[in-house]
């Protein structure tokens, strides 16, 4: 989602892989519609060599949706991803990434990856990242 100067390039690798009825290029949206679209995924692909955290992993996993991210020093999105529970972890290649799609969107037991996705996601609810600070500061109090 969104417009940038690699979009061109993008647009021609979904015509190259024949990937066009799973791929859909979209500009910048409501909130609301972009939530309810990234409920429709069947697939979240963020191949970022340079990710400081992966808010939108978590975004991803909230709407039940498993990951495809790509294994770079500074991919710091990939350590969210459990390989093969909730997504998969792949090198930065075009060929890998689309075989990592394709597993994903025929994998037997693609249930399971949106059950973890979602389980994932949990983990990050402000009310457990709430207590698990409050822990962190009272172990810290009593040291």
């Amino acid at each position: 989602m969104g417009k940038g100067p690699q979009k061109k390039s993008l647009i021609d690798l979904e015509k190259k892989l024949h990937i066009s009825e799973n791929v859909y290029f979209e500009d910048f949206m409501d909130y609301n519609l972009l939530i309810e679209k990234q409920r429709d995924s069947k697939v979240f692909l963020m191949p970022s060599s340079r990710e400081g955290f992966g808010i939108s992993v978590i975004e991803a996993y909230a709407c039940g949706v498993p990951v495809i991210t790509v294994n770079q020093e500074h991919n710091a999105a990939q350590y969210l991803v459990s390989d093969g529970m909730d997504g998969f972890v792949v090198p930065l290649d075009e060929k890998k990434i689309a075989a990592g799609i394709r597993k994903l969107l025929f994998e037997e037991n693609y249930e399971a990856f949106l059950t973890a996705a979602r389980k994932k996601a949990n983990q990050y609810d402000w009310e457990i990242i709430i207590e698990q600070s409050r822990q962190a500061v009272n172990i810290k109090a009593v040291e």
